[in-house]
């Protein structure tokens, strides 16, 4: 797990986190505050280094056609259950091996705004997807190579989506430092 500096959430630093939490030893040492449009990103890689992608399958996606597991937090949820539930009943892959990738604020405008970035590593499938719908997306391995290529060329076309990625490729001890895309 990343080292947090004390001085970055100075704010946030002095409050409760509840006993009932899972996986408080994944998650950092502060909790963000509850706010109704806190969220989470994911990037999953299987035991071969690929990254997970779910692929727009309609004519209408006008923000890039890869996108990531993600989802908008209930009251009180931790966003590291969160994000292992969702990753389970969307896809059907689970790990035991989480890479917690930091937690931002949306913009300077917003402070009570939380995106929450997590990486899966070497996923594995244990059961079939509850709530995938193969007539509207698809889910597909890709190399780090072609995820490089899709953060630039639009593929990738929400920034939440662009950041974790970006993320999990310069953080996942499994991604090799690939030089620059000639």
């Amino acid at each position: 797990m990343l080292q947090l500096k004390n001085s970055l959430y100075e704010n946030r630093m002095g409050q409760d986190i509840p006993d009932n939490i899972p996986n408080t030893k994944l998650y950092p040492c502060w909790y963000p505050p509850y706010t109704d449009t806190d969220y989470f990103n994911l990037l999953a890689f299987n035991e071969k280094g690929q990254a997970l992608i779910i692929e727009d399958l309609t004519a209408n996606s006008a923000w890039g056609s890869w996108h990531l597991v993600n989802g908008v937090l209930e009251k009180g949820e931790n966003p590291i259950s969160a994000a292992q539930q969702k990753l389970l009943a969307f896809t059907g892959f689970q790990s035991d091996n989480w890479l917690y990738m930091g937690s931002f604020m949306l913009n300077n405008n917003k402070p009570d705004v939380n995106g929450h970035f997590f990486a899966a590593m070497g996923v594995k499938s244990t059961m079939n997807p509850h709530y995938f719908d193969s007539q509207i997306c698809c889910i597909k391995w890709v190399s780090h190579k072609d995820l490089k290529y899709a953060l630039i060329d639009g593929r990738i076309g929400i920034m939440s989506y662009a950041v974790t990625a970006s993320l999990a490729l310069l953080l996942s001890p499994q991604s090799p430092l690939i030089p620059m895309i000639k």
